[in-house]
């Protein structure tokens, strides 16, 4: 019986577990849900996830949401002595953890502050591209001498933390040049991970339509807080200010 995995092939933590499942043999039926749309919070998604985030794997009476929580919960449950990608030794699982938490903590979230204002349409700020240039950098010493993330072995920190570097390379053209340890491994992953480049192709031609999409809304989001401003037509007729005063008002979402 296939896993029901709810699921945005923009989303980046959703492909992660995308390939995790392909590497697995995993069998999942993919339903795509539509943010922009806000499908998430329709009623019969946040009786399964109350948190409404994507990916939202249900596996018959097992519900599980958050990526790294997914991806170590499918290596668990489906894993083999050949594909054991979250380690049974108690000190190896940790090294894994410390990996997931670093994509999560450090690399995703510096990578998103800096990228997101641009993508939208603004500018990053130095300081954040000087985090994103940093965190790269230790994520290069931690490959230092090892195949793969945490060692000889492939694990779930692997899926976690490529579809940053994904990001990186092919949305917003940051140059790996540098790390010549993130660039070897990140061959490695284009060439060991099943679907890869094919679906990170997918998801960087459908996030440029993505932002489009968001800026427009942003933009029509604004005009309509110019032209309905918060003062009503008698409290504005009521004060002696002059009325251009009322075109003043902030974006209630900035």
């Amino acid at each position: 019986m296939p896993v029901d995995l709810y699921c945005n092939v923009i989303a980046p933590f959703c492909r992660s577990v995308m390939l995790l499942a392909k590497a697995l043999d995993v069998e999942m039926n993919l339903i795509d849900v539509n943010v922009l749309k806000r499908e998430q919070y329709k009623p019969e998604f946040l009786a399964l996830n109350p948190q409404h985030c994507i990916p939202t794997v249900v596996d018959g009476d097992v519900v599980v949401w958050e990526s790294n929580a997914i991806l170590i919960y499918l290596a668990e449950k489906y894993g083999t002595e050949e594909k054991q990608y979250y380690p049974k030794d108690i000190g190896e699982r940790a090294k894994v953890n410390r990996l997931l938490f670093f994509q999560l903590g450090a690399l995703h979230r510096n990578v998103s502050a800096y990228y997101f204002p641009i993508l939208m349409g603004g500018e990053g700020k130095p300081e954040d591209f000087r985090k994103v240039q940093d965190t790269v950098c230790i994520l290069d010493k931690f490959l230092e001498g090892n195949r793969w993330l945490a060692g000889d072995q492939l694990t779930v920190a692997d899926f976690s933390v490529v579809i940053s570097v994904a990001a990186l390379e092919g949305v917003v053209k940051f140059d790996l040049s540098r790390y010549r340890n993130v660039c070897r491994w990140y061959q490695l992953c284009k060439q060991e991970f099943q679907g890869f480049e094919e679906m990170t192709m997918e998801a960087t031609n459908k996030s440029k339509e993505c932002f489009e999409a968001l800026r427009k809304y942003k933009k029509d989001e604004i005009l309509m807080a110019q032209e309905s401003p918060c003062c009503s037509g008698d409290s504005a007729a009521s004060n002696d200010e002059p009325s251009s005063k009322s075109d003043k008002q902030d974006d209630p979402d900035t």
